[in-house]
């Protein structure tokens, strides 16, 4: 027998094996299980798209937080250069004393307080 009829030979005992196989009844409402492992998938599926909408946003605060906190600072910064070199020599500008520690010290409160703040939201403590 050559090799092309015996190649053909056994194609033809598998096929007939397959058909001659009894079918069995298919069913067509999912049982239990399968629904559980579908409700289980769509349960991590969204779990998955609202950590990734919570990363984006956190992203978008801590830019804002950062920009406000340097323009703060800023302001802060230039108050107290403007104070120092007296407006430079243009127009005298002169705060009191106690005006110039509450500035520097309730930027430094805010500073931390915001920097507390957005870091207990970043890595919240975990729920055992």
């Amino acid at each position: 027998m050559s090799p092309e009829n015996e190649v053909n030979a056994l194609t033809q005992q598998a096929l007939d094996s397959i058909n001659a196989a009894p079918v069995e009844a298919a069913q067509d409402e999912p049982d239990a299980q399968t629904n559980r492992e579908s409700f289980e998938r769509e349960k991590q599926n969204a779990e998955l798209d609202s950590f990734k909408q919570d990363t984006g946003e956190r992203k978008k605060h801590a830019r804002n937080i950062f920009i406000l906190t340097c323009a703060w600072v800023t302001a802060v910064f230039a108050l107290l250069m403007l104070q120092g070199f007296g407006g430079l020599y243009v127009w005298h500008f002169h705060l009191t004393d106690s005006i110039v520690l509450t500035a520097i010290g309730s930027t430094t409160a805010n500073i931390v307080g915001v920097f507390l703040i957005v870091a207990r939201y970043f890595f919240p403590k975990k729920k055992l």
